[in-house]
């Protein structure tokens, strides 16, 4: 999801695990039976204008690729989170 300008992220309810803040995006997980109370949850978050919009569907390449890298990578930082360095 993307959070309005200015507004930080609303707080989650416990079924979202392991949410990665970058900038004004959010990736969380959920449990496929979890999905339409995340659902519903989103939207009202939308109605409301907490959240500018969202997406859900299966893990994308980037999901996985920020839970590796630490939410840096995003914002060019490819040593964020500790991850690299000599």
């Amino acid at each position: 999801s993307t959070v309005e300008p200015g507004m930080g992220l609303p707080e989650l309810p416990d079924y979202l695990a392991e949410p990665v803040q970058v900038g004004r995006r959010a990736f969380t997980t959920i449990a496929e039976a979890d999905a339409p109370r995340a659902l519903g949850w989103v939207r009202e978050m939308t109605a409301s204008g907490a959240v500018q919009e969202f997406d859900l569907g299966a893990t994308s390449l980037e999901d996985a690729y920020v839970r590796l890298v630490g939410s840096g990578a995003l914002n060019g930082d490819a040593n964020a989170d500790g991850g690299g360095g000599a």
